[in-house]
């Protein structure tokens, strides 16, 4: 079953915007280093990448360092620090899609090298995705900080507590193993608090 109130936005990949900041600092490099090889790969996964994210808003209350959402309570300090003045909150999930995997495994059977390139530029690229659903979900302005399972002290067993409410693997095809990790690699999920002015 699927809620209601779960949407889902498909994007174009030549319309995100890829931070060259965000790139360097995957990569290791400075942020006005160039190399072929760079390029291939940014250019081989815009043919790959097939971004989207699935997204629903719930109310907030905190107790005593618990979120209080409208599917159940998240234990985390941080999570309640980082929510605090919010009434409201999107629950967002964003991935690449499984091509994205298949590309970087393809390119580690021919390079070390390149693999790491292409996880590197493809981490930028789910990064260009989330701040895409952010700016369309909470638009410009000040903002508490996305807020993921495995960041501070919010466990990474609430990532399936997320996912779940978000119906992640019918809307966007993200499903977890057993480890909690997700399936497309390049997949993120995130809490974002709204403050009403």
């Amino acid at each position: 079953m699927i809620y209601k109130d779960i949407k889902t936005v498909i994007l174009k990949p030549e319309a995100l915007r890829l931070s060259a900041l965000e790139v360097a600092a995957r990569l290791k490099v400075k942020p006005d280093y160039t190399d072929p090889l760079i390029e291939e790969c940014k250019s081989e996964l815009l043919c790959t990448i097939a971004p989207k994210f699935c997204f629903c808003e719930t109310d907030v209350k905190l107790k005593d360092g618990v979120c209080v959402f409208d599917f159940g309570g998240i234990k985390s300090e941080g999570l309640a620090e980082n929510l605090k003045g919010c009434k409201r909150a999107y629950l967002m999930a964003a991935t690449l899609g499984l091509d994205t995997d298949r590309y970087i495994a393809k390119c580690g059977i021919m390079s070390t090298t390149k693999s790491f390139v292409a996880d590197g530029i493809a981490s930028a690229f789910v990064e260009a995705v989330c701040d895409c659903a952010d700016f369309t979900l909470r638009g410009k302005g000040e903002h508490p900080r996305r807020f993921s399972t495995g960041y501070g002290d919010l466990s990474l067993s609430y990532q399936k507590t997320i996912l779940d409410r978000l119906c992640a693997s019918q809307t966007v095809g993200i499903s977890l193993t057993n480890g909690l990790l997700m399936i497309p690699q390049k997949s993120v999920s995130a809490i974002l608090g709204v403050k009403d002015d």
